[in-house]
Order: structure tokens, then sequence, then C-alpha cells
């Protein structure tokens, strides 16, 4: 069985999201830098819900956004891979549509 198409305002905010973070492909692939895109991301996704295009009372139950060790592997940390996860409530408040991003760090992570 199919899924949904998810809706328009996902498509929307994986693409500003990916061209948002697009800086991190040129830091280091390190907590501080993590720390960086999930403030930057919450930023954006607030915005979209305080527009009203994200479900919830809270920006709990609108969104999260995470990037650190339990969204990449210890090998994808070695390649030099950032992965973001984001969940946005765009059907029902705290029902996630989930979605990564994903980039290669020109900085290593050394052993």
């Amino acid at each position: 069985m199919s899924q949904p198409p998810d809706p328009p305002i996902v498509a929307t905010i994986r693409s500003e999201l990916t061209k948002a973070l697009s800086w991190a492909a040129r830091a280091p692939n390190a907590e501080s830098t993590w720390r960086k895109m999930r403030s930057e991301g919450e930023n954006i996704l607030t915005t979209h819900w305080r527009a009203g295009e994200l479900l919830g009372k809270s920006t709990k139950q609108a969104f999260y956004i995470k990037c650190d060790r339990t969204t990449m592997t210890q090998n994808d940390l070695d390649a030099g891979r950032l992965v973001v996860e984001v969940g946005v409530a765009a059907i029902k408040p705290a029902e996630f549509v989930v979605f990564r991003i994903g980039m290669t760090s020109r900085h290593r992570r050394p052993r």
C-alpha cells in the first residue's frame, strides 16, 4: 500500500533547510557544527510554526530537529557525513512527517 504524498509545506521546508544548512559542508564535522545546525534549523521551523504552517500548540508538538550521534554512525563521522533528521507536524499535531538531510563535510573527523 502506498503512502499519501507529503503536504507541499514539507517539500518547502526540506528545500529551505537544505539551502540554509549547506554551509556545514565546509565546517568541521563536530558537535559545535551540529549545535549551530540545530539552532538555525529550529529558527526556520519556528518561523513556519508561527505562520501556522506546522500544527501543534507548542514547538515540541510542531517539529523536531536532530543532528548528533543519534543521527550518525561512527562510520558516517569517519567519512565526514553529516545527517540531520527533521520531523514536522504538517497533518496533525505531534504526528511527524520525517525526512533526513545528508551532506558530506570536507572535514573528516580524526580517529
